[in-house]
């Protein structure tokens, strides 16, 4: 095991020190590219990045919070609509409508029925992405709203 001594401060390592130092090299490096930050515009690099990392951090927070959020809410809606007796009857009659047309369709177009989850889901996004698209056209502008709901 080599004793790095002058290289005690890791942090302030090239890539080239990092490589030599590891590898028992004399190293070679004689640009300026190569030699380290001064210790103040390091501490103002890593300052920089960890300021970043928070944003981004608090940004994902919020983005899955929202997300939760909706989820959660619909989660709710639905519950509380299978407590009302037509409507649970009506959603089971549909549900089993769709998925015997979907049973057909896999069984036309696809050639392992193991497939059939992913044409379901070919299916629900099509159906989803399908009238935002067409709302744009009609509106001949893309919104930033419609955009957000896809």
């Amino acid at each position: 095991m080599q004793d790095f001594g002058e290289y005690a401060s890791w942090a302030n390592w090239t890539v080239g020190e990092v490589t030599d130092a590891t590898l028992g090299v004399e190293s070679t490096a004689a640009s300026p590219a190569a030699a380290p930050l001064p210790t103040p515009l390091l501490r103002e690099r890593n300052l920089a990045v960890q300021f970043v990392a928070v944003v981004m951090a608090a940004a994902s927070t919020v983005a899955i919070a929202l997300v939760g959020t909706l989820s959660i809410g619909c989660h709710a809606a639905v519950m509380l609509v299978a407590k009302i007796g037509p409507l649970r009857t009506l959603y089971e009659a549909l549900s089993g409508a769709y998925d015997r047309l979907l049973d057909q369709l896999a069984q036309k177009v696809l050639r392992d029925p193991r497939d059939t989850p992913a044409l379901r889901l070919m299916i629900a996004i099509t159906f989803s992405v399908l009238p935002i698209f067409l709302v744009q056209l009609v509106l001949k502008k893309p919104s930033l709203l419609l955009v957000a709901v896809f």
